[in-house]
């Protein structure tokens, strides 16, 4: 099965439409339907329930995107990307360590082995480059090794693809 276009890529009303439900017991709303294989998911997002019809909106919009880039990792046989869910199968994840009696974040990228080196880790202190940079600097060490790897097998296309999931993975605003 084909994937989805990528949330990415999506327009604001793909998939989302207006139901103003004049004349029945509903309440005004925002409708999402996307189908995928032979399944459809549909979720109705009231303006009564997210205070506004632009709150409403927001929110449709978010489930939409999260709905698509699970159904879309699910298809390439990756796991579905969650907030607070270990996020090992895309390669770069959070990490804690510890030195001396001090705790400490870390982000970690998991490198295949090649023909002349083993397997090994890309690690960079959250302390020190902040948590998008570290999760970056990891994302394109990940990138690159899968790339020279699997070539065009690997399902992205661009380091900033990877990060994009990956701090979804970890439940970090790409602007933090």
């Amino acid at each position: 099965m084909p994937a989805l276009t990528p949330a990415r890529d999506l327009d604001v009303l793909d998939h989302v439409t207006r139901d103003p439900a004049k004349g029945s017991k509903r309440r005004p709303g925002w409708r999402v339907a996307v189908s995928h294989g032979n399944k459809a998911h549909e979720r109705f997002f009231r303006d009564l329930d997210h205070g506004s019809p632009y709150d409403a909106l927001r929110a449709a919009v978010e489930w939409r995107d999260s709905l698509v880039n699970r159904l879309n990792h699910q298809a390439r046989g990756l796991r579905s990307v969650e907030p607070g869910t270990p996020s090992r199968p895309l390669g770069v994840q959070f990490q804690t360590r510890e030195s001396n009696g001090h705790t400490y974040r870390v982000a970690v990228a998991d490198l295949p082995p090649t023909d002349t080196k083993g397997r090994r880790k890309r690690v960079r202190s959250v302390d020190k480059y902040g948590p998008v940079e570290a999760l970056r600097q990891c994302a394109q060490a990940r990138f690159d090794a899968m790339r020279d790897l699997y070539g065009d097998e690997y399902p992205y296309t661009s380091a900033d693809q990877l990060l994009t999931d990956v701090l979804a993975a970890e439940g970090v605003p790409p602007e933090a």
